[in-house]
């Protein structure tokens, strides 16, 4: 009758477990789509700002 009380603790934190295992991996996967999102937002900036130092050059240019 203990061990029994004894594995139904055990399995209810278990179950816990797993509960939280999957939130941290959703947290994870919303983590890795945000990167993603932040990594094309740098692309952008660095293109643009590789533009702007080429418009710079071709002003300087023309001084």
């Amino acid at each position: 009758q203990k061990l029994n009380v004894e594995n139904q603790k055990l399995y209810l934190e278990i179950r816990k477990l797993n509960i939280d295992n999957k939130t941290l991996h959703m947290e994870k996967e919303e983590i890795d789509f945000q990167n993603q999102q932040l990594l094309g937002e740098i692309q952008q900036v660095r293109q643009e700002h590789q533009i702007l130092i080429l418009k710079q050059q071709q002003l300087t240019q023309m001084e």
